[in-house]
């Protein structure tokens, strides 16, 4: 989530800077396994930013991408991310993108988020 945040203040999320892995990633005591993984989403994701956008817009009620707050974007994208492209339970992806909300955000974030999950989930993977 932290890289999403940095990449969507700086705009540099795109195939060519995700090659290096910021510092941030160097602070961290990740496993290796772990690094992989976020290795995998920072090159996979910039190819499906657009519709992973879309979708976040569609289900924002209201609010465009651009008046999201750079830190709920970050939390929507990763999760939406996975909740497409990765095997990880949705009901997972969603606790742990309300609890990040609630640790990185406002008080009404996490509801937000959850409201913009749910109504994905509900609408275009349920159906």
């Amino acid at each position: 989530m932290r890289l999403f945040y940095e990449y969507s203040i700086t705009d540099a999320l795109n195939s060519d800077s995700v090659n290096e892995m910021p510092d941030i990633l160097k602070k961290d005591s990740l496993s290796s396994e772990n690094l992989a993984y976020i290795e995998h989403v920072l090159q996979d994701f910039p190819q499906y930013r657009e519709q992973i956008d879309a979708y976040i817009s569609a289900y924002s009620k209201s609010w465009t991408i651009d008046r999201i707050s750079k830190v709920d974007l970050s939390i929507l994208r990763l999760a939406m991310y996975e909740i497409l492209y990765s095997d990880v339970p949705n009901n997972i992806i969603i606790n742990e993108a309300v609890e990040l909300a609630k640790q990185y955000s406002t008080e009404k974030s996490s509801a937000y988020i959850n409201g913009v999950l749910g109504g994905f989930l509900k609408k275009e993977l349920c159906q």
